[in-house]
């Protein structure tokens, strides 16, 4: 990631309001992060930037994810069952927002924030 992230560089494309927002990033990654909740796509030399890159294809869509965050529901026994609240893109490394409700159940000596998946789940 280029060492002097200067927002306005990204945003001059943008609506007033999301510039706005964007002028309340401090750095790629949250830059990114509300692109993706606000399913706006940023410049190719934008994405160039980002460690892991991107291209302005992807749109998170028909890709795997990593839990980000989640909720704890339930636990029985050894099984936890988690609600997934975010997912990172496999594909760009950005922070989606799940507005399905996901849930996973998983082994409870097992991490959530190791557990794959589907980005079409979730959003």
């Amino acid at each position: 990631m280029a060492d002097n992230f200067n927002v306005e560089n990204y945003i001059k494309d943008l609506s007033p309001e999301l510039q706005e927002k964007a002028r309340h990033c401090k750095n790629m990654d949250e830059l990114m992060e509300l692109a993706g909740d606000e399913g706006v796509e940023l410049s190719d030399e934008a994405l160039a930037n980002v460690s892991g890159g991107c291209s302005s294809s992807c749109k998170h869509r028909g890709f795997n994810g990593t839990v980000n965050e989640a909720t704890k529901i339930e636990e029985v026994g050894n099984e936890v069952t988690y609600k997934v609240t975010k997912a990172r893109c496999n594909k760009c490394q950005a922070i989606v927002t799940a507005t399905k409700d996901y849930r996973i159940k998983i082994r409870s000596d097992w991490s959530i924030y190791t557990q794959s998946v589907y980005i079409n789940d979730i959003i």
